[in-house]
């Protein structure tokens, strides 16, 4: 910010100096207060366009892969709707079923996966282990992070 203010006083000052040393004729009087409104409006949309890209908005990212049969040891590739600047923080979760009538019966653990490879424009996850019966096929992911522009 302060690199920014002197550039201005510097240019204001410059343009100050030509237009006193040109002092005697109205014609560079209005073309020094022209190039100065131009310089000026120069710096502003610079700096507009520095803000727009420094400030990128975090987004999340929702979805749902099926997974193939067998459900055991299967790896799956997802791709994300659009890629990120970088690696996105990835979250996942099964989709549990209604269990109806099931009093007494310990609910197994969720699934276990193994995310193998974690990419700005997608993953790969591997099932390690699934109960059939407890939860859907079905894998439900999210990822927060910077939209590649």
């Amino acid at each position: 910010m302060l690199q920014k203010i002197a550039a201005i006083c510097t240019v204001i000052s410059f343009v100050f100096g030509i237009y006193t040393t040109l002092a005697d004729n109205p014609e560079w009087q209005r073309y020094s207060l022209f190039g100065f409104a131009f310089l000026c409006f120069i710096v502003w949309l610079v700096d507009r366009k520095h803000k727009l890209r420094i400030t990128g908005k975090v987004m999340t990212l929702r979805g749902t892969q099926p997974l193939p049969y067998p459900y055991r040891r299967v790896e799956v590739e997802v791709f994300y709707p659009e890629p990120f600047e970088c690696t996105p923080n990835l979250t996942i979760r099964f989709q549990e079923m209604k269990h109806l009538g099931r009093y007494g019966i310990d609910e197994p653990s969720e699934p276990e996966y193994k995310i193998t490879e974690q990419r700005s424009d997608g993953f790969k996850l591997e099932v390690l282990s699934f109960t059939e019966g407890y939860y859907k096929p079905i894998i439900e992911w999210q990822a927060k992070g910077q939209l590649k522009e």
